[in-house]
């Protein structure tokens, strides 16, 4: 969703479907690099839509994009800071894409036509992969979260490394639980408890 469009009416409409979950576009933690980039709106504007989904119970994930033409370090420094704010608020989930050039694109045209090299490449990639490493540990501590939690499964596909063990999905949403031997039961709704993080985006449960 568009963070614009989250209105405290529209949001309010939305949280009457059962476990509702958004995912809302950041994609960088500074206002000025966000205006360079020719967004519609800045991360302030999603901070508020993040606030407003939490005071009418949406579940909210929140995405960011590294490497897009003109980044700094400053950018990238204001996109940590919003990533911590973002967990004292509860954001379920932090996805980070890394920017790829498509020939032909706006995004391209701009590229060609800045100077990238104004600043340090070596410091440059040294913050987008402390960004990256805060996104996982964002995620990884989200995960840990969940140790102890009891929640509804279907019990869907097969495990790729031991056939013996099954993979399910949360039916209210979140990350893919691995199962021990119990490839069996695909197929099967089922309550697990989780009692294992795995990585920041797969934990491990098991059947009550």
């Amino acid at each position: 969703m568009k963070a614009s469009l989250c209105t405290e009416k529209a949001l309010k409409i939305l949280a009457k479907i059962p476990n509702s979950i958004f995912s809302i576009g950041c994609e960088t933690g500074s206002e000025k690099f966000a205006k360079e980039l020719g967004r519609p709106f800045g991360p302030s504007e999603t901070l508020k839509a993040v606030k407003i989904a939490n005071s009418v119970g949406i579940r909210v994930q929140v995405y960011f994009i590294h490497s897009l033409p003109g980044e700094k370090m400053k950018y990238l420094k204001e996109s940590i800071e919003l990533i911590d704010k973002f967990y004292e608020l509860g954001v379920e989930k932090i996805t980070l894409y890394k920017y790829q050039k498509l020939p032909g694109s706006p995004f391209y045209l701009i590229q060609k036509q800045r100077d990238l090299s104004a600043e340090n490449k070596k410091q440059l990639n040294r913050f987008r992969k402390k960004l990256v490493k805060r996104a996982i540990n964002f995620n990884r501590m989200r995960k840990e979260e969940m140790i102890n939690n009891t929640f509804r499964v279907i019990l869907a596909e097969t495990s790729i490394f031991d056939n013996s063990d099954a993979i399910g999905y949360i039916i209210r949403g979140g990350p893919k639980v691995l199962i021990k031997n119990a490839s069996a039961q695909l197929g099967k709704e089922v309550d697990l408890k989780i009692i294992r993080m795995l990585t920041d985006k797969f934990v491990e449960g098991e059947i009550l």
